[in-house]
């Protein structure tokens, strides 16, 4: 039992440090109170002397846990395992996020302060061609379709690629998933010249339900053995849309795609999607499709085929009187133009506080690598690192991919493995023979630590060596000597190609300045 008193006290610590934290960022704003930590005592007697973990309700002893079986419990009371989840409400979300909390009340009032009255249009047809003439020439930035109906040809029929401007976003209700309503939105979306890009899902909660009724709560659809508690909303895109650029018009990651709200008679969707829909788009021209005027939302054209009252008022501010939609007029009504565009004002805490998208690392004119030389080139989109040629040996601990060739370009030269458990750098070589042509010098003696000016930079002598090993490369460098001296008599006669002919790299000539292979040996006497 002290060790559950002791989780207690550390849950208790838990919430009270985040009470500090949050009078701290924003000592005017009225949190939520924290949920009470209780225990739920079993009805298993016990002696109060004798103080048990079993007496604790959900506690599992094989695992030494507290764990709660929502499954279970639905299938006893008929509640949702969402009615328990915490922070779902729509003043509540955010709030372990002090930043992301501020993001969306600034947005919340840029939104108000820039949203033409609510208005409606009476529909006296839902065809296609009677709702194109209603609203246009207008193009909307986004659609919100709430199917009134299980007719999905008439759905489809729709003239939403009339109505929706470039790019532009459609957001459709299709039901639960146990239907084939993901399947018909989809082919909706193929229809309209829109992709598919995200799927929100509304989870029902049935906490206002009341228990001792006739067949025990309601919103659970069907009454087998698993109950769908879900609903799906596809979000389609048209045109590009990069959330990386196009920031002016799309601000990516500030809500979820998961609403969990009561499932009641009078709202058709979660009013919340409104929300999440605004915080998302920055275009000010937005239209949903068959929702009731009582609906009618501030920044929003409603249209539907239920007449319009004398006086209505909308559910989310009573203050708004609806508005009749006037195709002459709506122009007017919007925000001024930012940029050209029908889009919210910039405002720079938003952007400062917003979340962006990751840099990726090393961008154009940076170099990485380890140690005190530079790495290998930056990450360019598009860029494929090309394959290491066989029996190569590269460099990496002070150079990168190798050293440079001054002189000739910046043309990266590898390092050849000799097969004596050392490298030797080509640029040595390159060295040694372009004397011949007149071109780099001659060879100044064959001496260990000059082998490799930048390939060798991890070796520091020849290292360990065996007799057979040390006899072989004197014999190399015995003829290395040689081939300096015919060198000397070549560059007397100006004879510079007789080598070119004789000594080469395997694949190309060295005249070529290429290089595909490894070296073919020294040449012979």
């Amino acid at each position: 039992m002290s060790t559950l008193a002791a989780h207690h006290s550390f849950l208790t610590g838990v919430l009270d440090r985040q009470s500090r934290r949050r009078q701290a960022v924003d000592p005017d704003y009225t949190y939520s109170p924290p949920p009470s930590l209780t225990f739920a005592a079993s009805t298993k007697p016990s002696e109060p002397t004798a103080p048990s973990k079993e007496n604790v309700v959900n506690y599992i002893k094989q695992e030494e846990t507290i764990r709660n079986d929502y499954t279970t419990w639905y299938g006893v009371s008929g509640e949702f395992g969402s009615n328990y989840v915490l922070g779902a409400g729509d003043n509540e979300i955010c709030e372990e996020y002090p930043a992301l909390k501020k993001l969306m009340d600034l947005k919340s009032s840029l939104v108000a302060a820039n949203s033409h009255p609510p208005l409606y249009l009476p529909l006296t047809s839902s065809s296609s061609t009677f709702i194109t003439q209603a609203l246009q020439p207008h193009k909307f930035d986004v659609i919100l379709i709430n199917t009134a109906s299980s007719n999905w040809d008439e759905t489809a029929a729709l003239p939403i690629r009339a109505l929706s401007a470039d790019p532009g976003f459609v957001f459709l209700w299709v039901g639960s998933g146990d239907g084939d309503g993901l399947e018909k939105g989809r082919e909706c979306f193929a229809r309209w010249g829109f992709r598919r890009a995200e799927d929100i899902v509304w989870v029902k909660t049935n906490k206002l339900a009341n228990g001792d009724e006739l067949g025990g709560r309601r919103g659970a659809a069907g009454n087998g053995l698993f109950a769908s508690q879900k609903e799906h909303c596809l979000m389609g895109i048209r045109g590009t849309v990069r959330r990386s650029t196009d920031t002016r018009f799309v601000h990516c990651n500030v809500d979820t795609d998961v609403l969990i709200w009561e499932d009641s008679d009078g709202q058709q969707f979660p009013p919340y999607l409104y929300t999440l829909i605004e915080n998302f788009c920055l275009g000010t021209r937005r239209l949903v499709l068959f929702t009731p005027p009582q609906l009618s939302r501030r920044g929003w054209v409603t249209a539907d085929t239920m007449p319009l009252p004398a006086s209505t008022s909308t559910s989310t501010s009573a203050t708004s009187e609806v508005q009749l939609f006037d195709s002459t007029t709506y122009t007017n009504l919007l925000s001024e133009k930012q940029d050209g565009k029908d889009i919210l004002p910039f405002n720079h805490e938003v952007e400062m506080l917003r979340p962006k998208s990751p840099q990726r690392r090393g961008g154009p004119g940076t170099r990485g690598g380890s140690g005190g030389g530079g790495g290998g080139p930056a990450f360019r989109p598009g860029f494929r690192p090309q394959p290491r040629p066989p029996g190569l040996q590269f460099n990496q601990g002070g150079q990168g991919y190798g050293g440079q060739m001054q002189g000739m370009g910046g043309m990266m030269m590898p390092q050849v493995n000799m097969g004596m458990g050392m490298g030797l750098d080509p640029m040595a070589m390159m060295n040694m023979q372009m004397g011949m042509m007149g071109g780099m010098g001659g060879m100044q003696g064959m001496m260990p630590m000059q082998m490799g000016y930048q390939g060798m930079g991890n070796m520091g002598g020849y290292g360990a060596m065996d007799e057979q090993q040390l006899h072989y490369f004197q014999q190399q460098q015995l003829q290395l000597q040689q081939l300096q001296q015919q060198q000397q008599q070549q560059q007397q006669y100006h004879q510079p190609q007789q080598y070119q002919q004789q000594h080469h790299y395997h694949g190309q000539s060295l005249n070529g300045m290429g290089w595909q292979g490894g070296w073919q040996g020294y040449p012979q006497q």
